[in-house]
């Protein structure tokens, strides 16, 4: 939720019904991420703010938890936040996110792509990931501020009917 001024800071999801061939959620230490980073491209990140918004989310990346069916997103919802944040812990994290960030503040989407592509394959590196498998009603909680979520589903999961419940909390 990096697309609202004030962002949830810990989400919590169970899963109700899943589809057949299961799914997975990937979450990235965004603080990890962050600290094997150059100090120079730290130094560079640290000064930046990022655009945070709803309306490059694809149709077909949201659906409603109930019944699989898409749902229109409002457009023009977004947000902009400091690309690296303090975490409750004092470690730094990078703030960005494939979904919702779009471009540098004051840069165009053109001139902010190349370095938000390196950021998002960077915090998708294996060394940085853990691999949730989700199990029938089983529950997940993770840190907003010092994780990055990047859902792996099967072709399967993305027609199959499933249900997941979510909420989250903010100070």
């Amino acid at each position: 939720q990096s697309y609202s001024k004030f962002p949830a800071q810990v989400t919590i999801m169970v899963a109700r019904e899943l589809p057949s061939q299961g799914c997975d959620l990937l979450v990235s230490s965004a603080c990890a991420a962050f600290e094997a980073l150059s100090d120079g491209l730290k130094q560079t990140l640290q000064g930046l703010r990022a655009v945070h918004s709803l309306a490059r989310v694809h149709v077909s990346d949201t659906t409603t938890a109930a019944t699989n069916e898409i749902v229109e997103t409002p457009q023009g919802t977004e947000a902009i936040h400091p690309v690296v944040i303090a975490t409750s812990s004092g470690r730094k994290a990078l703030y960005v996110n494939k979904l919702f960030t779009i471009r540098f503040e004051g840069w165009t989407e053109e001139e902010s792509a190349p370095l938000l592509e390196f950021l998002f394959e960077h915090v998708s590196q294996t060394r940085f990931v853990t691999r949730i498998h989700w199990v029938d009603h089983m529950v997940a909680l993770w840190d907003n501020k010092s994780t990055i979520q990047l859902f792996a589903r099967t072709a399967e999961a993305a027609t199959d009917h499933w249900t997941m419940h979510c909420t989250s909390c903010s100070e």
